[in-house]
């Protein structure tokens, strides 16, 4: 759930990131039909594309082989993860550079949690007074379009409100 919990932030932010000459690219392992089929659902317009049939996802160390799998020991974050089981896939970015000769250079990775700071959602709910309440990692994220249609406050919780 943790990719398109990030991607609802990616729009509005490449708005901006446009007009810094950077450019904001998501990349899954899923077919290109698969993509865009879940992203008109989702009405996101960043660009998206699929590493369908690449070691990309691989080679950046987020995307795991079934043998990897079937060990449960898997290289993260620059570690290795014991009892990894059942896990292909856990959250990471790149960033790149090219320069003016057209060279590719790769500049920064994060991986795991390092990637909150760009979910703009947990930057609000981080100055709340129950922060992000969770009892798991991300145990309350489902898609937009999943949420159930009761308005905030009605939860039988106390609520919180931020002002802008």
């Amino acid at each position: 759930m943790a990719a398109p919990f990030w991607a609802d932030h990616h729009d509005a932010a490449n708005l901006h990131l446009a007009h810094h000459d950077v450019t904001l690219v998501a990349v899954s392992r899923g077919t290109w039909w698969d993509i865009e089929r879940f992203k008109t659902r989702m009405d996101w317009k960043f660009k998206w594309v699929s590493s369908y049939g690449s070691d990309f996802n691989y080679d950046f160390h987020v995307s795991f082989n079934e043998d990897q799998i079937a060990k449960g020991e898997v290289y993260y974050n620059y570690e290795r993860l014991e009892d990894a089981t059942g896990c292909e896939e856990l959250p990471g970015f790149s960033v790149f550079y090219k320069n003016a000769s057209s060279e590719i250079f790769h500049t920064y990775s994060g991986y795991a949690r390092a990637g909150d700071i760009l979910i703009c959602a947990y930057n609000y709910l981080d100055h709340t007074p129950k922060g992000r309440n969770e009892q798991r990692t991300m145990d309350w994220v489902r898609h937009h379009d999943s949420y159930e249609r009761q308005p905030a406050g009605t939860h039988g919780q106390s609520e919180s409100l931020l002002t802008s």
